[in-house]
């Protein structure tokens, strides 16, 4: 569903396939392969047409899907320098790195040791190839 109108548009159409005939009480599944899709959100729908069926009105369903940016390789943003025992006044921070040759999204990562979770931002920031960004928040704790 392209333009979200919850209504499938010939154009919109991915998959299609027919049965010769259907026993009342059966079922049938049919998988196939999407393709790929781009980081955002995807609303799919699904419609059956049976001129048998008696009941019509369970025969579409809409369903909505985030399609989330593919993890960063292993290693790829590292923890550069820890301040876990700032003067007094200041806050704890902690530094990363981008070591690859690909930007990155920051946002909704967390971070967390064995105790704690932090998120970092619900705010699209990147940290593009070989850049360093200091995370200070009062809420790391160490």
């Amino acid at each position: 569903d392209e333009n979200f109108d919850s209504t499938p548009q010939t154009d919109e159409l991915i998959n299609s396939f027919n049965l010769s005939s259907l026993a009342s009480g059966d079922s049938v599944s049919q998988n196939f392969n999407l393709g790929s899709f781009s980081a955002g959100n995807l609303q799919l729908i699904a419609v059956v047409e049976f001129n048998q069926d008696e009941d019509i009105t369970n025969n579409q369903l809409t369903q909505e899907f985030i399609i989330n940016e593919p993890p960063p390789a292993f290693n790829a943003i590292v923890v550069n320098e820890i301040m876990y025992a700032p003067s007094t006044g200041e806050p704890a921070w902690v530094e990363i790195y981008n070591q690859t040759d690909q930007t990155y999204n920051l946002q909704n990562w967390q971070f967390a040791d064995a105790a704690n979770t932090s998120l970092i931002t619900t705010e699209a920031i990147s940290i593009s190839p070989g850049e360093f960004i200091v995370l200070a928040n009062s809420c790391f704790r160490f």
